[in-house]
């Protein structure tokens, strides 16, 4: 947007009515959740927006639609009872806890900010000469204040690769999924992983599924991709297809991964087990696949 580059319109944008400010505190936001039903991201106008914009430690513009604009706020500096005037009914709450719920344009907003107010943290000093940034260009970047550097640094995102990996056989073949220790008890997923430097997304998909299960893998298609702010990263989902079926487990990335068919995914509420919430690009691949046979 150009308008970010014009101090002016930011400045009238700021101070007009219909204009919306969402909070960030501590990577969290504030959520209206009226007896857990429907819950709602707040959005500051007026007065209250005014008085959030006072206190805040960092200032981003997240776009305009139908000619409002929306800007996010880091408060995260602010201890919580310095902010109870501003919360009224609402309360600070994790986003991967209530975005399956929330509106999709909501909560690709609160998306965008949490991972934009976390790079603005991260980026708080000059990597060249250690000196203090600033942010400008309405919160799209951040430049040195030393005038002998003055470089100035953009957001950056680390890409992951997330595969379904499938093979043919009996009962329709089956998917390759795998759990993690830290994960909940009895959640299993896809594989997932950075992709490297000088490394094509294709080629991170085989390197991952290899390290981490010896399972050989051919083919790769592209699935469709995911914002995934927590903090800053983008998962580009693929399905693959398997060229081996033996299993070993070699980085100790992973807890357990087995080749299951569909039949055994039906019943894995019976035996305690279950897949990624439903709004994951993880559950997706799944779920298309489930479909298919």
């Amino acid at each position: 947007m150009l308008q970010r580059r014009d101090a002016a319109w930011l400045d009238e944008r700021l101070h007009r009515r219909d204009t919306r400010v969402i909070a960030v505190w501590r990577g969290l936001h504030l959520i209206r959740d009226v007896n857990g039903v429907s819950p709602s991201a707040v959005m500051l106008t007026g007065a209250h927006a005014r008085g959030l914009l006072r206190i805040a430690d960092t200032l981003a513009l997240l776009g305009v639609k139908d000619d409002t604009a929306y800007f996010c706020v880091d408060v995260s500096s602010k201890e919580a009872l310095e902010l109870t005037p501003l919360m009224g009914q609402a309360r600070f709450q994790e986003l991967r806890e209530v975005g399956v719920a929330l509106d999709p344009f909501e909560a690709n907003l609160l998306a965008h900010g949490r991972a934009l107010m976390h790079w603005h943290r991260m980026q708080s000093y000059c990597s060249l000469c250690a000196q203090r940034t600033e942010s400008i260009h309405g919160g799209a970047a951040r430049r040195c204040v030393n005038l002998d550097c003055g470089h100035e640094f953009y957001p950056r995102l680390d890409p992951a690769v997330i595969v379904l990996v499938t093979r043919s056989g009996p009962e329709g073949g089956a998917c390759l999924l795998a759990r993690q220790s830290p994960w909940p008890k009895g959640m299993y997923a896809v594989l997932a992983g950075f992709v490297e430097p000088g490394e094509t997304l294709e080629d991170a998909v085989r390197r991952e599924v290899a390290e981490e299960t010896s399972v050989r893998v051919g083919a790769v298609a592209y699935h469709s991709s995911q914002p995934w702010p927590f903090p800053g990263s983008v998962m580009i989902g693929f399905r693959a297809e398997a060229q081996s079926v033996g299993i070993t487990l070699n980085d100790g990335e992973l807890e357990d991964a087995r080749w299951c068919t569909r039949a055994q995914i039906r019943r894995f509420p019976e035996r305690g087990l279950f897949l990624p919430r439903p709004d994951s690009l993880a559950h997706l691949l799944i779920d298309q696949w489930m479909a298919e046979g």
